[in-house]
């Protein structure tokens, strides 16, 4: 009997996670024929001829799910999640976050969703050739890449739209938006992931909500991939990357030539890819969560297919109007389904945005919804919808509170006064760095920039000594021409400071006060 085996993974890890959740051993020579498997044909399909029991093919196939989709400890780490680290490392991308989290020691799985954004980050150009920890990026700084680059539309962009053909002008300026998007990420040094600053970075929270998810007993029968639209990327009030984070859903943006071929060759209904000895049963389902006339309702789609097969979620993170577009670019052979929406729901996001339609919900709460309509049909009575529920909403409350507290507005939902502090400290602190940074920037483009260096302004100065007052520098001319002032200056002609001029907090002196000028 020949087993068709998918060696991109460590098996030995996995075997390691099966003995130990269920107390399951092997031979020294199972385990020795794995790891020779595993060390010559990583990353290849290879059939391997060994004679064994449906219960051992049972465990090997448990090994593959683990590999795949569970967590591994620190000796166990997959080789995508080796990739994902090299990847990173060659990208601007948070060189601190690897595949496991140090400070609290969490075991992290590979996520889907980070990959997407690393293919994002190679697809506009924003990898280093260096591999080392301290490698910097930069945008191409001449040719047709630097015009991607260019956050305002240059007359050399516009030249070069118009030289391409119609059906290729849309794709050139998703390029450009995501590549403008990032180089200013970048800059600004933003996590690529939870699109914080990396001094307020919800990354660490947010690991933790998805170990959460992935300890529900049906994570695995509901898929949920995101179709971003391209205006909503790296969006300060965007909500589904969030929620593609926790759940580990992949990414896939409306202009992107690899996401528009995925979309257009997604079909209806597909079979989980197995091998001929042992061909899957898993018939996967795929629906766009989207409202229109004649759209199922979920909750009776899911039930209608059955509970041994599952879901695959397409959901739109765009505005409304955005989201009519992408909905015309979905293929139409995928079913429409809707949400079913009690009218007296009150949005958790409504201190951040307006609800503008009666039945509209962020796309964080949109996606919720969704996971627990189709565990509670996949699995009448059963606790995952709660559970499921729980966790996505306190992650929602938090991501809410964060926002808040960084707008300088009162926290919605957290209580503990002690968290709260915390938040505004690390906020407060990174205004600080930024304000810094930006006056650092200032400084070196006056040292480089002749031009910047000849719109430098001579020292102002907000304080009249002869009248003892505070004058703003933009009414000092005036002042200086008016009545009150001749005569102050009458009586103080040497314009001599008093004591409470040199006291005075915010005026700008400086040789002023030796020398009397005005």
């Amino acid at each position: 009997m020949l087993i068709g085996l998918h060696c991109a993974v460590d098996f030995l890890g996995g075997l390691r996670l099966i003995e130990c959740e269920y107390g399951c051993f092997h031979s020294s020579h199972e385990v020795s024929l794995l790891r020779q498997v595993c060390q010559t044909n990583q990353g290849k399909r290879v059939f391997v001829p060994y004679i064994i029991s449906p219960y051992h093919y049972f465990l090997i196939r448990l090994c593959v799910v683990a590999a795949l989709r569970v967590c591994f400890s620190a000796g166990a780490v997959t080789g995508a999640t080796i990739k994902e680290q090299k990847r990173a490392r060659k990208s601007w991308t948070l060189r601190c976050h690897l595949a496991t989290d140090e400070s609290t020691g969490m075991k992290i799985a590979v996520n889907p969703y980070k990959e997407s954004l690393l293919r994002l980050v190679e697809y506009v150009g924003l990898q280093s050739d260096d591999d080392s920890e301290g490698a910097t990026v930069s945008p191409p700084r001449s040719g047709t890449g630097a015009l991607f680059f260019h956050e305002t539309e240059s007359p050399e962009w516009r030249a070069y739209v118009a030289s391409l053909p119609l059906e290729k002008r849309h794709e050139a300026s998703v390029k450009r938006r995501l590549s403008t998007q990032m180089l200013a990420a970048m800059r600004k040094d933003v996590c690529l992931w939870c699109w914080f600053s990396k001094s307020l970075c919800f990354c660490n929270r947010l690991e933790q909500y998805r170990q959460r998810m992935l300890e529900i007993g049906q994570h695995s029968a509901v898929e949920v991939t995101i179709v971003l639209h391209p205006e909503e990327f790296m969006r300060g009030t965007n909500s589904g990357h969030i929620a593609a984070f926790i759940l580990g859903a992949p990414i896939r943006i409306w202009g992107v030539p690899e996401d528009d071929a995925y979309l257009n060759d997604l079909p209806a209904v597909r079979t989980e890819e197995g091998n001929y000895d042992f061909p899957s049963d898993d018939v996967i389902h795929t629906v766009s969560l989207y409202p229109e006339k004649d759209a199922f309702l979920l909750e009776d789609f899911v039930k209608n297919i059955g509970s041994i097969h599952r879901v695959h979620l397409l959901l739109m993170d765009a505005t409304w109007s955005q989201a009519n577009a992408l909905n015309r670019h979905i293929p139409r052979h995928i079913p429409r389904v809707a949400l079913r929406i009690d009218e007296s729901y009150a949005s958790l996001f409504k201190a951040l945005r307006k609800r503008t339609r009666q039945s509209g919900v962020s796309t964080f709460e949109a996606t919720t919804m969704a996971l627990q309509q189709c565990y509670g049909a996949l699995c009448p009575g059963g606790d995952d919808p709660v559970v499921a529920g729980d966790i996505m909403t306190s992650a929602m409350k938090e991501f809410v509170d964060v926002k808040c507290l960084l707008s300088h507005r009162g926290a919605c939902f957290v209580k503990e006064s002690e968290v709260v502090a915390d938040i505004i400290e690390r906020r407060n602190a990174n205004r600080r760095d930024e304000a810094i940074n930006r006056l650092r920037l200032v400084k070196q483009r006056v040292m480089n920039d002749v031009e910047a260096q000849d719109l430098l302004n001579p020292p102002v100065l907000n304080y009249c000594y002869a009248c003892d007052v505070f004058v703003g520098w933009s009414r000092m001319t005036e002042h200086v021409m008016g009545r009150a002032h001749m005569q102050a200056l009458g009586m103080n002609p040497l314009c001599t400071p008093s004591e409470t001029s040199r006291n005075v907090k915010g005026s700008l002196r400086g040789h002023y006060k030796e020398s009397g000028e005005h």
